[in-house]
């Protein structure tokens, strides 16, 4: 008990720098096994590598899916913009524009009266995800035609 006692008090009056000099003096550290390191880096490339290719599958089905999406809406629109007169009213401001220009607010009023807002959105909206998909999957396909088969842990 004295001798505890003792260490103690030696210990609180020690410096700081000499206290943690002592504390950790006889202290042993446990270092992994040698091949636990190469083991956790390549189960993380390969955790890695499927991640990209999960992602690459998933924008070329999106990319694939919006272009098959594409082809009805498409027909979709030009139905709706045939049977409301969009094309008429798009034609005659192509080919007589004086007339145009002469009532040029009657012939706006109409032209947007007539346009077949929804069928554009869809088209349009389609034909955003189907770049935003393109380019994501060219970047991911990049990606996986760059990565090197050797393991960064071996090297």
């Amino acid at each position: 008990m004295h001798r505890n006692s003792r260490c103690i008090r030696t210990i609180t009056t020690m410096k700081p720098e000499e206290t943690y000099k002592k504390l950790f003096l006889h202290m042993t550290t446990n270092e992994p096994h040698k091949g636990v390191a190469v083991v956790v880096v390549t189960r993380i490339q390969r955790s890695q590598l499927m991640q990209t290719r999960t992602r690459a599958g998933a924008h070329s089905f999106f990319v694939l899916a919006t272009l098959i999406g594409l082809a009805p809406a498409g027909q979709q629109l030009f139905a709706s913009a045939t049977s409301s007169g969009f094309i008429q009213f798009a034609s005659l401001g192509w080919s007589d524009g004086v007339s145009v220009l002469g009532s040029w607010k009657a012939f706006i009023f109409t032209m947007i009266e007539s346009a077949p807002i929804l069928e554009m959105s869809i088209v349009l909206g389609l034909v955003l995800t189907c770049t935003y998909s393109l380019r994501r999957s060219a970047y991911y396909f990049a990606k996986l035609s760059t990565r090197k088969a050797s393991s960064y842990a071996t090297a």
